[in-house]
């Protein structure tokens, strides 16, 4: 078809203008049109699929660290990211995971330019969320709870992920932001219908905690999750629903925020995300400690909640951290 041989032929262009970019490096006027060009076949999600994208960006990355402009082509693939990050559907996920790759990637190669930029970026991000918590209007607050805000706010996280280890790194440095951030924008709604969204933020933490060794307070989030006025009473139940895909969900209406298929899956992927939490504390010397609200809070709901599910993985989770906490206390107490 006519669309594949243009893909094909974009593909071939592309190939060869990798291979000139060291032709292109003496020509400072040059320079900037084909950095313009490459960023746009980078991000136009049909310009030829993820092989022209990887092709565009190993182009930009050589402009970028040969050509002197490193902070020309983060900008360029940060906006054009945050422009194709409008919407997300289970076959766009893959290419904004590669298009955030690859910003991630560029960040390595100048850690300190990186921080610059990740440093405005970030604080753009929290100033959309203080707008939002300030004015309270819809407006505000659908800048934030919209698929551009998250999967910004997910790309530096996983850019400290990959590159904020060190303790040395600058990028370090916006951890305590970025996280502050990220539980702003969990609570901004506390309501059952956008609980997706906090089930998103939760992910963010639950890496930055495991990659960079330190303790995020995720727990009260998804236990307040349990606390939703809906789950008190019976759900509607419905054979032919399918559960939600919550890797693709920030949200969903208040018809399905009633239905028993959406209450289930809910429950089960915020006990799992605890439990993903808690297992990155579990050999921290303070863990009998650490659980005792938890468990407390995951009886009680035990105990309220009419969703039988919920009831038995509740019991299940908190007996499983009872029975570590005996397990690892004789243990610390050897260690005294």
């Amino acid at each position: 078809s006519s669309a594949e041989r243009g893909s094909e032929m974009l593909s071939v262009a592309l190939g060869q203008l990798h291979r000139l970019v060291p032709f292109l490096l003496p020509f400072p006027r040059l320079r900037p049109k084909a950095l313009r060009a490459l960023l746009r076949a980078w991000a136009a999600p049909e310009a030829g699929g993820q092989g022209c994208s990887l092709v565009s960006y190993a182009a930009v990355r050589q402009l970028a660290t040969e050509g002197g402009m490193f902070d020309e082509a983060l900008k360029g693939l940060y906006l054009a990211y945050a422009r194709g990050a409008k919407a997300m559907t289970r076959p766009r996920l893959a290419r904004v995971v590669l298009l955030s790759s690859c910003l991630v990637d560029l960040c390595g190669a100048d850690l300190a330019a990186a921080y610059q930029h990740a440093f405005v970026y970030i604080r753009q991000l929290a100033i959309h969320l203080r707008n939002a918590i300030q004015k309270t209007s819809e407006a505000a607050t659908r800048q934030v709870y919209s698929w551009q805000f998250v999967n910004c706010l997910r790309l530096w996280a996983q850019a400290l992920c990959a590159l904020a280890k060190p303790a040395d790194s600058p990028l370090r440095q916006l951890a305590y932001p970025l996280v502050q951030i990220c539980l702003g924008t969990a609570r901004l709604l506390p309501n059952i219908r956008y609980a997706p969204l906090r089930f998103q933020c939760v992910r963010m933490l639950n890496n930055l905690a495991a990659e960079l060794g330190v303790f995020v307070p995720v727990a009260p989030l998804l236990l307040e999750t349990f606390r939703f006025a809906q789950l008190a009473k019976p759900p509607k139940k419905a054979p032919r629903d399918k559960p939600p895909d919550w890797a693709v969900l920030i949200k969903v209406s208040k018809a399905d925020a009633d239905k028993w298929v959406y209450q289930e899956s809910m429950v089960q992927q915020a006990l799992f995300l605890l439990a993903e939490h808690l297992h990155g504390l579990a050999y921290d010397v303070s863990f009998p400690e650490l659980i005792v609200p938890t468990l407390a809070a995951l009886k009680r709901v035990a105990k309220a909640t009419k969703i039988v599910a919920l009831q038995q993985r509740a019991r299940r989770l908190s007996s499983l951290l009872e029975a570590h906490a005996a397990w690892l206390q004789p243990r610390r107490d050897a260690a005294d």
